[in-house]
């Protein structure tokens, strides 16, 4: 009787190297997938994006807010954060746009974009900025007939501004700035604001000619629309100042 010998072969179990192929196979696919989606859900940052990223527009001016997504098949939308929210909001593939005629103080407020992505919510908020400076500061010398040696009195003012909690006023002689700026005194007109700065200034005997420049900022959050200035050339007389006799012992 011959008696034999069979054997049984296993096959199919991976080694190391291929479930070490199999890993970087998958990570190569996810990675290509997130690609072609143009979606690295990483964060708001890359699903919304809104233009101008810091809105500043004067009162009546008109500004448009513009909401962006990068992913596929979803809609951005403008959400009401005010009661009176203003202006309309257009769609279009990809973005919302916002649109506000005749900007209005009280219309300073933050505004919400939100949008839906691959089943989550996703929303970008962004701060409008509204400010009025309409002219120039006004600077005028309230001193009459200033002479060599005499303290001269300036006086700065400017009309209809706003924001009003921000309002600085700033003095410079032969553009370098003076110290120890006061405080100007701020009225209120209903939303906006008049404000009203003077400056003391002891010219010397040799003094002729000088250029005050006064400038009022507002505190805006760019630099461009914070300010303003205006200056004023003053010409004074050569006469001395006169001074008070001395008395002698009686």
């Amino acid at each position: 009787m011959k008696m034999g010998c069979s054997f049984l072969q296993i096959t199919g179990i991976p080694n190391e190297q291929d479930k070490m192929w199999t890993r970087i196979s998958f990570l190569i696919f996810t990675f290509s997938v997130l690609i072609r989606d143009s979606v690295l859900v990483t964060g708001r940052e890359e699903v919304l994006r809104i233009s101008p990223p810091v809105p500043v527009v004067s009162v009546g001016a008109t500004v448009e807010l513009v909401c962006h997504t990068q992913c596929p098949n979803s809609q951005p939308n403008w959400e009401k954060t005010i009661d009176s929210a203003p202006g309309k909001i257009t769609f279009h593939p990809l973005k919302a746009v916002l649109r506000i005629d005749k900007v209005l103080e009280s219309y300073e407020n933050d505004y919400k974009c939100t949008t839906k992505c691959r089943g989550k919510f996703y929303s970008k908020d962004v701060y409008l900025a509204v400010y009025s400076f309409p002219q120039n500061p006004s600077v005028e010398l309230t001193s009459l007939n200033p002479v060599a040696g005499q303290t001269v009195t300036l006086r700065c003012s400017g009309q209809n501004l706003y924001p009003c909690h921000k309002v600085k006023v700033y003095w410079y002689q032969s553009h370098e700035l003076l110290p120890d700026p006061e405080e100007p005194t701020v009225t209120m007109n209903d939303h906006l604001c008049n404000t009203v700065s003077h400056r003391n200034y002891t010219t010397t005997s040799k003094d002729r000619d000088l250029t005050f420049t006064c400038e009022i900022r507002l505190g805006l959050p760019t630099a461009e629309f914070q300010s303003k200035n205006s200056s004023l050339e003053i010409h004074l007389n050569s006469e001395s100042v006169p001074t008070a006799p001395s008395l002698g012992p009686f």
